[in-house]
């Protein structure tokens, strides 16, 4: 399978997107988000999800093993719907 057709495989996929915040000082700080499928609710305001791609790169230039996906388990907060037009 193509690198090409695994990227248009997981956008057809994902359904949210995880809100991140990545902190250099106390004054410096970046915002992002990433692609990820929701794989189930926990009852303690949690979600386990499988996240795709990297806080530096968008998905198209990942390599293989982020495409992959890893698993983490977040608070509800936040996870935000995709809105597919």
């Amino acid at each position: 399978m193509t690198k090409q057709k695994t990227i248009e495989e997981i956008r057809n996929k994902v359904t949210h997107n995880l809100r991140c915040v990545h902190s250099y000082n106390l004054r410096s700080r970046v915002e992002y988000n990433m692609p990820c499928l929701i794989l189930k609710e926990l009852p303690n305001n949690q979600v386990k999800i499988l996240v795709f791609g990297d806080r530096r790169t968008k998905l198209e230039y990942c390599d293989e093993k982020s495409l992959a996906g890893k698993v983490r388990y977040v608070s509800k907060d936040r996870i935000f719907p995709i809105i597919k037009k």
